[in-house]
């Protein structure tokens, strides 16, 4: 078996005194305008996760599915509303817009990042976007990877083509705070 490290890289002395990393399993308040979403409990997951079995951890001696508990949202107050800023969303994006709309209570008017729809059967796409369909149908979606062509063209046709765009490296889009 291959394996390699998905996290962050080791760092060397020089880097180490320049960078301080402060992990919280809660939501956490970065600034006036930037919070997390904190990990998102598996208990919470109403969604199917969107997690690779490739991913794994060495626990008490044993390597065992890593359910990527650490996946987290950046979450931006803007004067429209929410902007919701995944990574790979791993946690299920209706679990991470379940979970915005807990602790923040406003209209989430844009997510941008990933939403990790690849090895997903029809059935389970279609369950998570008739759910975004519902909760989320004014919701701007600017995804930029792992996303299969299904996926894609699911979400342009359930959500509509105004609401699903390609936001591909170098791309920018202003929210006024």
């Amino acid at each position: 078996m291959l394996l390699w490290n998905v996290g962050y890289s080791k760092l060397n002395e020089a880097q180490e005194r320049k960078v301080r990393f402060i992990y919280n399993k809660g939501p956490a308040k970065i600034t006036s305008l930037i919070s997390t979403t904190g990990e998102i409990p598996l208990d919470e997951r109403k969604e199917p996760q969107c997690v690779s079995n490739y991913f794994v951890q060495y626990i008490n001696g044993k390597w065992v599915k890593d359910s990527v508990l650490d996946d987290q949202a950046y979450i931006l107050k803007t004067k429209e509303g929410l902007v919701v800023l995944t990574g790979d969303c791993h946690s299920g994006i209706g679990n991470v817009l379940t979970k915005t709309k807990e602790l923040f209570n406003d209209d989430i008017v844009a997510v941008i990042g990933s939403l990790h729809l690849m090895e997903i059967s029809k059935d389970k796409l279609v369950k998570i976007v008739d759910f975004l369909k519902e909760g989320f149908n004014e919701t701007e979606f600017y995804l930029n990877h792992t996303i299969s062509r299904l996926a894609w063209s699911t979400l342009r046709k359930k959500l509509g083509e105004d609401k699903i765009h390609r936001f591909k490296m170098g791309k920018k889009i202003m929210f006024d705070c």
